[in-house]
């Protein structure tokens, strides 16, 4: 399995909506290709001019047929003028599961009487 972590901050207003534009073209094509697990992008809620991407491929093959895609190549173009610091992290193999439970039951989540609103389903 490969997870990609992307952060990207724009250097200009105007570049938002290009880029937004271009990665909601590539979005479908991408969700469908084979080996493609997760392919998310947000705006981060405190700066509109940060973008955060999740990518997670089951495979190298499949992250490189991916980024050898006719759509990628596409939004590649379309945004090749556009001026960005891009920072990417990048995982290989299994990603070890983790129980939420002991911390959504810290007293920061639940408050003082220990019961959360929050109600959370986890499928393993």
């Amino acid at each position: 399995m490969i997870v990609i972590i992307a952060k990207t901050t724009l250097k200009s207003a105007k570049d938002r909506d290009v880029v937004l534009n271009a990665l909601a073209s590539a979005t479908v094509p991408t969700l469908q290709e084979a080996g493609v697990v997760m392919y998310q992008t947000s705006i981060d809620p405190n700066d509109p001019l940060v973008l955060h991407a999740l990518e997670i491929y089951d495979s190298e093959e499949a992250l490189t047929a991916h980024i050898t895609s006719r759509h990628m190549n596409a939004l590649v173009s379309s945004i090749s003028n556009i001026r960005a610091d891009i920072v990417l992290k990048a995982y290989h193999g299994r990603m070890e599961s983790f129980d939420l439970s002991a911390v959504l039951a810290r007293e920061e989540i639940t408050g003082a009487s220990g019961k959360s609103n929050l109600s959370l389903s986890v499928r393993k």
